[in-house]
């Protein structure tokens, strides 16, 4: 317990940044040193036992690498994550697949989608996407139509939601017994390049990956 109060604290004092935690993590060799060296270059650090709190008053888990429950696959990436926030029941099941997607996507794109996720949801298959608008959210749509279990992975912290249209979408795939994940602390904002950063998560806590109608430069080919 004590690594993950000390790397939450540094995960919000650096903005989930990932290069400032890996150079910290190697620097320091534990969270617990990195975070005693951190602060004594700042004034004004966040407080470990306080954040955790908040943590738990959003019914919120986090996961570290070296702990039962974190995604063996998502250790097989580049730059695999330090640690994972989750809110709901993450239960990956093989097989398992992502459907990414274009978010200014076509009805002909969002119907492929939707059709798609809800037939490979009979199949028993786990479904991992974005909660983005348009072919993400069709997907996520699509799985809890075919009684599926499905995974969002945010590029935010999971107390935003983004886009605020999809909280409903979110709260539906909650009830199902599905998930939202991310590698952000909370209350860190939707900015544009965490949602490059977390599509290696999308692909990383899949055996696959299914991309529907994505020009070029969508960030769905990074993926």
């Amino acid at each position: 317990m004590e690594e993950k109060l000390f790397y939450n604290a540094l995960a919000i004092s650096s903005q989930g940044n990932y290069k400032a935690l890996e150079k910290l993590r190697r620097e320091h060799g534990s969270w617990e040193r990195a975070w005693s060296a951190f602060r004594s270059k700042t004034d004004l650090p966040a407080k470990p036992e306080e954040a955790w709190k908040k943590i738990e008053a959003e019914n919120i888990s986090l996961l570290l690498p070296d702990e039962p429950g974190f995604p063996p696959l998502l250790l097989e990436i580049p730059w695999p994550p330090f640690g994972i926030y989750v809110r709901g029941t993450l239960a990956v099941q093989s097989p398992s697949l992502a459907i990414v997607g274009t978010r200014r996507a076509t009805l002909e794109g969002k119907a492929i989608a939707r059709g798609f996720a809800r037939t490979l949801a009979g199949y028993r298959f786990s479904l991992i996407s974005g909660l983005a608008l348009g072919i993400d959210g069709e997907a996520h749509a699509g799985c809890l139509e075919g009684k599926g279990y499905t995974v969002a992975v945010l590029g935010s912290g999971l107390d935003v939601i983004h886009p605020k249209t999809n909280e409903r979408l979110a709260m539906r795939i909650l009830e199902s017994g599905g998930a939202l994940v991310s590698e952000y602390p909370l209350g860190t904002p939707p900015l544009p390049h965490r949602f490059l950063e977390r599509h290696r998560l999308i692909s990383g806590l899949a055996e696959g990956v299914l991309v529907v109608e994505a020009p070029a430069g969508s960030g769905a080919l990074a993926t």
